[in-house]
């Protein structure tokens, strides 16, 4: 039994923020809807291959999902348990059925730092007979100035570290180091941010031998966060060129319109252009254009042109992308296109991927994807059509149908929610709970 994405959200489209200029709202200014997904049953093929049913706990957060497997025709049931604590899911348990006797198979456990932010996480194996066997965790650990990054192995009914990175900052550096099982050093990097916001980034590798770090690479910046500049070298007993960047920004911002990478030509002690990145952007910031050009000897050898599209919103409508054709001089072969369309209240309905057929000099769709909702903006059904190759055509290769419970509930009750900290929220289907300033999911994990 392998994991299942429980809550569906379009891949294809961006969630929709609350108040996007311009997006409708079904509901009256008066009225909205709290909703709770109740099931949902996915055709495979036209075949109805799996069922889920969700509970929630009393303050509306996902609780427990029973899952329902079509197997040769026998349905296996399945079902994961959320345990919260202070608000925060820390456990998940997985169950299957035999029988009529349930057994645990699979926890997950999931840690957390005193502001509420997940900081790692812990994956058992668990037998019939109730003994558990570390699969894997990861945590991130903060002990004064220093930030550790540690990856675990089990080992005699323990954890015990496995890989670490360590962060350390003292004043103006920054030194990253990284260690590989055994707690033996292998690289460090050391970030130090000069007078003037100039920056150097050194790279070391541990030499076993003398116990020591031998300088491999450095890059030097103008300015280390937004620099208009950058130099690299590698070292070979004394510090030598590699490589030049030369980037250039869009007014004062930090949008980034063109960057040139030249490749140090020793022979000629000069550099050499061998690589540029152009962008474009509309009046709303929305890259509408991005160029990747890779040159030898001052001339253009390859490359792409990808052209965007965006609705009065910033909604991405169309991306295609264009092939440097060398007799031509221009990005004018067409490679591949994606299409997205929204409804009137920012919802994806569909998007779509194509590749270019040239003999037939026109697009042919790879994959199509179809999405409805209802009044409450609920994703009520997807649609995945999947392409055949023997007879180059989409077929509905899957089919997932979402039912939902609704309450109404006013404008005015919302806002004493959020008042008292606590509110509810609906994006493409999913809930989401606002408290205390903080955006939860469903699962009660803390939305970036």
């Amino acid at each position: 039994m392998k994991k299942v994405l429980f809550l569906s959200v379009a891949l294809c489209c961006a969630l929709i923020s609350f108040a996007k200029p311009g997006i409708q709202t079904r509901k009256s200014m008066l009225q909205a809807s709290i909703c709770q997904e109740d099931s949902s049953y996915t055709y495979k093929e036209g075949i109805l291959t799996e069922k889920m049913y969700f509970t929630y706990n009393v303050d509306g957060i996902l609780s427990q999902i029973l899952y329902l497997e079509n197997e040769s025709e026998t349905w296996v049931p399945y079902l994961l348990d959320i345990v919260y604590e202070n608000g925060l899911e820390v456990k998940n348990i997985w169950s299957w059925k035999v029988g009529e006797e349930w057994f645990v198979y699979e926890e997950d456990e999931y840690f957390y730092n005193e502001n509420g932010e997940q900081t790692g996480h812990a994956i058992y194996d668990v037998t019939t007979e109730g003994v558990k066997t570390g699969r894997e965790c990861k945590n991130i650990v903060i002990e004064g100035n220093t930030t550790s990054d540690i990856t675990y192995k089990w080992e005699d009914g323990n954890w015990v570290v496995n890989y670490k990175t360590d962060v350390i900052t003292e004043g103006n550096t920054e030194t990253t180091i990284s260690y590989r099982p055994g707690l033996i050093p292998m690289n460090k990097t050391v970030i130090e941010r000069l007078d003037g916001g100039a920056g150097i980034s050194t790279m070391y590798r541990y030499n076993s031998e003398t116990e020591g770090w031998d300088p491999s690479s450095k890059t030097e910046y103008d300015n280390y966060d937004r620099p208009t500049q950058s130099i690299a070298y590698r070292y070979n007993e004394e510090w030598i060129y590699t490589n030049k960047v030369i980037y250039e920004y869009v007014g004062e911002t930090d949008a980034l319109s063109n960057v040139k990478t030249y490749a140090w030509d020793s022979s000629l002690s000069d550099w050499n252009l061998n690589r540029e990145e152009v962008y474009e952007y509309d009046g709303k910031g929305n890259n509408i254009v991005y160029i990747s050009k890779g040159y030898m000897g001052g001339v253009i050898s390859f490359g792409n042109k990808t052209v965007n599209e965006y609705n009065e919103v910033s909604q991405l409508l169309s991306s295609i992308t264009y092939g440097w054709d060398a007799v031509a001089a221009d990005f004018v072969t067409p490679q591949s296109k994606s299409v997205n369309e929204f409804d009137d209240f920012g919802n994806c309905t569909f998007f779509a991927s194509y590749s270019w057929n040239s003999e037939a000099s026109d697009w042919y769709a790879t994959s199509k994807n179809e999405f409805e909702y209802d009044e409450n903006n609920n994703l009520t059904l997807e649609r995945y059509y999947f392409y055949d190759w023997l007879s180059s055509s989409l077929y509905i290769g899957q089919e997932t149908h979402h039912y939902y419970s609704c309450e109404e509930t006013s404008i005015d009750q919302t806002k004493t929610d959020m008042n008292q900290g606590t509110s509810k929220v609906i994006m493409n289907g999913a809930i989401y709970i606002i408290k205390n300033g903080m955006m939860y999911s469903a699962h009660g994990q803390i939305i970036k």
